[in-house]
């Protein structure tokens, strides 16, 4: 299974992380964790974000990328 890390803020606003215009993808869940917590100790994103991680269904991405065209 492949995982994501999405930010969200109180609002509902969603951030995806990207290099390049790729979703940045994990090929396992602890090293989506690592990531959240250099984002955390390098204080990339103002705290109001809640980072979490979700599976990655690539189908629903493409979708999505073309809805946005």
């Amino acid at each position: 299974m492949k995982y994501i890390v999405v930010a969200e803020d109180s609002n509902q606003l969603r951030v995806e992380f990207a290099q390049q215009k790729e979703a940045v993808i994990f090929s396992s869940y602890e090293e989506a964790q690592a990531f959240i917590k250099s984002v955390h100790e390098e204080n990339v994103l103002p705290d109001k974000y809640k980072l979490r991680i979700e599976s990655f269904d690539k189908t629903a991405e493409q979708l999505n990328q073309q809805d946005q065209e």
